[in-house]
């Protein structure tokens, strides 16, 4: 289901490139784009595949890892010395438990 936010929000990004559009350095950055496109599309495509397998493969072989309670113990006194070396490093929120926090 989209809401009606996304499809407002997606005809006014479209508008602000028909406002720019008369400028030429703007003209050239969209006309450049568009030629550029085919080329990045299957490279971005690639580039995708790999970071998807990436996470799977990550998500099978470390999630979980973080909150196993057989770690717990020694992440505990690791995050209680990352916290005092690095506060706001935010290094455990970043693990492989969801496929979100893999794709990191």
């Amino acid at each position: 289901r989209v809401h009606i936010h996304v499809i407002t929000l997606m005809f006014r990004s479209i508008r602000l490139f028909r406002l720019l559009s008369p400028y030429e350095r703007f003209s050239t950055i969209f006309r450049t784009i568009s030629k550029i496109w085919p080329l990045i599309k299957s490279a971005m495509l690639i580039q995708f595949i790999v970071f998807y397998a990436y996470a799977v493969v990550g998500m099978v072989i470390f999630g979980g890892t973080v909150t196993d309670p057989k770690w717990e113990k020694l992440l505990r006194k690791k995050r209680e010395w990352n916290a005092a070396r690095h506060p706001n490093s935010n290094y455990f929120p970043m693990n492989f438990d969801t496929f979100g926090n893999a794709l990191l």
